[in-house]
């Protein structure tokens, strides 16, 4: 594949050109076709080309930003030229929440019959917009302007006739039967009763959930089930009020929308003109959940929805939110005994949930960065931990002659291998220390985790830190599965692994539950992500077959959606994410695809997990 550019200068170092047999893909850099990075007054990008050859030429002009791609497409006919122009009104939905009308890079994809062939790019240019007015991309609803689809809402009144349609969808749904008051399974053998929640290694390695009245449980949940936050459930206003085309006073009766004066919640503000009161729509939502077939209300959801919860639910905790303690971005100091007093005053508040029956167990923390820990590259040099690697190795070798002879160094004094930061050696035996104290880290983490949940609340579990996939390194494992009575990871692929979450529960020992798992809708409600989407259809499949091939694995415990309704399509809080992955969208609207397959997978659980026989 050959692309002529006959008439541009660009810097061969900026040019990035991907081919395969008949397809080929230029990207290049606004900068190196001396464009201007910000494109807030330019309202659509033209390109002409040229194919000379015998074959048609699929064309797909567009403009890459943080999280979205912005596409044209055209056929070129054999032996004739096109002019291509992509219009730019959409521009700030690639960016997430960062920089609206900046560009990452634009790009041309060709596809063609013949495995050779070339274009002749004859002009690129930039289109001013002669009026330059504001161009909102969201409505009132927060939903895209310039695109419209099934179920779009157009005005306040549809939002409230809304709960009537829904009500009779539920009512159309069968009941999810033979579940006992917690949602545990009644036709299958009951066993020892607690009044709590717990887990149990049956008959033929099959661990369950017991539920407080003895009934085995698999928790099929979703998380997020909140309004507002002071984070992922919101969009930035701060310099992009522009992109907004309407938005309520934020003093007036809809100030519960906003967290502060620069956070907003189109979800939060759409449930409020929809329901009179926020505990009707928890109500709401609590109908929702038992009649779809959920029995989980998962992590970071509402207070409103956990407390006199109707459903069995998780609470978040976190470790790491105390900067005086912090090492790097997602670790605490844990040997500073500043640390632990903290972590008991700040968990002292679950006393109050102790003789809670719904509430399973609680979460601490999410997705650290266990696989590449970096401690001593991290820690200051004044960090406690930072002096327990040193004791650790002051013990062992009790002089530093004694290491340099292990690790083939020669450090001068021990001063010296205390503030070792970067540059660590690569001896095998150095290597055997470091996961020692690595091993030692994770011990002092979890165990004093535990401790404290159980001097506050003895009644509930531990259900670990919410790894990410993939398994780590054996010694953290263990130390986990030591403390934690479950082991929960983050599992996004299109189906659980059956050997990845075996050596999870291998090397812990513990049985294994799914805290965040989804697929993104694709659909003209946002622009295309740069990652797949999936359409209703495929959607419904995907739910239905990662559930099963789930439940079917003994150490299963649960799997849990992320989450409850969409995301903003200007970005949330912090790193822009803006799919559309909810179980309801930002109108407050149930996608009907999910719900049908959590509905389906709920009744087959008792027989997926082998707790009864079809």
């Amino acid at each position: 594949m050959l692309l002529n550019f006959n008439v541009l200068e660009i810097a061969n170092q900026k040019l990035l050109l991907q081919g395969q047999s008949n397809s080929a893909t230029l990207k290049v850099f606004p900068e190196v076709l001396r464009f201007p990075s910000d494109w807030e007054k330019i309202e659509q990008l033209t390109v002409e080309i040229d194919n000379p050859g015998a074959n048609k030429i699929e064309i797909e002009l567009g403009v890459e930003g943080v999280r979205n791609f912005l596409s044209e497409n055209r056929a070129i006919a054999a032996n004739s030229k096109t002019k291509l122009a992509l219009p730019l009104k959409d521009l700030p939905l690639t960016a997430g929440n960062k920089a609206p009308y900046r560009p990452k890079y634009i790009y041309i994809t060709c596809k063609s019959p013949a495995n050779n062939f070339t274009i002749s790019l004859q002009e690129m240019v930039l289109v001013e917009d002669k009026l330059l007015k504001p161009r909102p991309v969201v409505d009132q609803f927060g939903q895209r302007i310039n695109k419209s689809w099934q179920g779009k809402i157009m005005q306040e009144s549809a939002l409230i006739e809304g709960i009537a349609t829904e009500n009779v969808f539920l009512d159309s749904l069968s009941a999810i039967e033979s579940r006992s008051n917690f949602g545990g399974f009644t036709n299958a053998q009951k066993y020892k009763a607690t009044g709590f929640f717990r887990v149990e290694k049956l008959p033929g390695d099959r661990w369950v959930f017991i539920d407080p009245e003895g009934f085995p449980f698999w928790s099929l949940g979703v998380t997020g089930v909140r309004t507002v936050n002071d984070g992922p459930a919101m969009t930035p206003l701060k310099g992009r009020a522009f992109l907004f085309d309407s938005l309520p006073d934020i003093n007036g009766s809809f100030s519960a929308a906003y967290t502060g004066d620069s956070l907003f919640s189109f979800y939060a503000w759409n449930v409020l003109r929809k329901y009179e009161t926020l505990n009707d729509w928890r109500e709401q939502n609590i109908r929702r959940l038992k009649r779809w077939g959920l029995n989980t209300v998962g992590n970071w959801s509402a207070e409103r929805m956990l407390t006199n919860s109707k459903l069995p639910y998780t609470r978040a905790l976190r470790s790491n939110t105390n900067e005086k303690y912090l090492i790097g971005a997602r670790f605490s100091d844990v040997f500073h005994e500043g640390w632990e007093t903290w972590l008991e005053t700040h968990f002292a508040k679950i006393s109050a949930y102790q003789d809670d029956k719904m509430l399973i167990g609680y979460f601490v923390d999410n997705e650290g960065s266990w696989r590449e820990m970096d401690l001593l590259a991290h820690m200051p040099d004044t960090a406690a931990t930072r002096k327990k690697w040193y004791g650790l190795l002051k013990d062992k070798y009790r002089s530093i002659k004694n290491l340099n002879g292990k690790w083939q160094t020669n450090f001068k004094n021990w001063e010296v291998v205390k503030l070792m930061k970067e540059g660590l050696p690569e001896n095998q035996h150095f290597k055997a220390d470091y996961t020692a104290f690595e091993k030692a880290f994770a011990e002092k983490y979890f165990s004093t985790i535990k401790k404290t949940i159980q001097k506050y609340d003895p009644n509930h579990l531990y259900l670990g830190c919410r790894f990410t996939k993939n398994p780590l390194p054996k010694h953290i494992m263990q130390a986990a599965g030591k403390y934690t009575d479950v082991t929960s990871v983050n599992v996004y692929d299109y189906a659980p692994i059956y050997e990845m979450m075996k050596t999870w529960y291998e090397g812990t020992g513990r049985p294994l539950l799914i805290g965040e798992h989804h697929v993104a809708l694709k659909s003209d409600r946002q622009l295309p992500p740069k990652w797949k989407t999936f359409t209703q259809e495929e959607r419904y499949t995907y739910y239905i077959n990662y559930v099963k091939t789930w439940a079917e694995m003994p150490f299963s415990l649960g799997c849990h959606w992320y989450q409850f309704s969409d995301q903003h399509i200007t970005g949330r809080v912090g790193n822009g994410e803006n799919l559309q992955e909810g179980l309801v969208d930002i109108t407050d609207q149930p996608h009907r695809d999910l719900v049908e397959a959590i509905h389906f997978s709920s009744k087959k659980l008792p027989y997926w997990t082998g707790l009864i026989k079809n």
